[in-house]
């Protein structure tokens, strides 16, 4: 039985940027930091779960998000900060709040 590969990118190693937006396999993911980069489908899905909870709620602290991630700090604090950065979080003393629709 032969294997198959996965799919490669096409430019050459060398003239790769370091980034993963180019090759366009990874056009799917999302750059939370400098370090991080999660995909886009799981983003999506955190995003909805983050709504819900906020529309539920009215806020969430660290450790609400901590808990709706199922992630350690390490990965939740980014996150966090990348939906307050994407508009749609606001951060107000420890916790965070859903912008309103205006301010998105």
């Amino acid at each position: 039985m032969r294997r198959r590969s996965s799919p490669r990118c096409s430019i050459p190693k060398a003239s790769r940027p370091r980034a993963p937006t180019s090759c366009p396999r990874w056009s799917r993911a999302v750059k939370v930091s400098e370090e991080l980069w999660f995909g886009a489908a799981p983003m999506q899905d955190l995003r909805v779960r983050l709504l819900a909870h906020l529309q539920q709620h009215g806020s969430i602290d660290a450790q609400g998000f901590k808990e709706l991630t199922g992630q350690s700090r390490k990965f939740t604090i980014p996150l966090a900060e990348w939906f307050d950065k994407e508009r749609v979080t606001l951060r107000v003393g420890d916790k965070r709040v859903l912008r309103k629709e205006r301010e998105r």
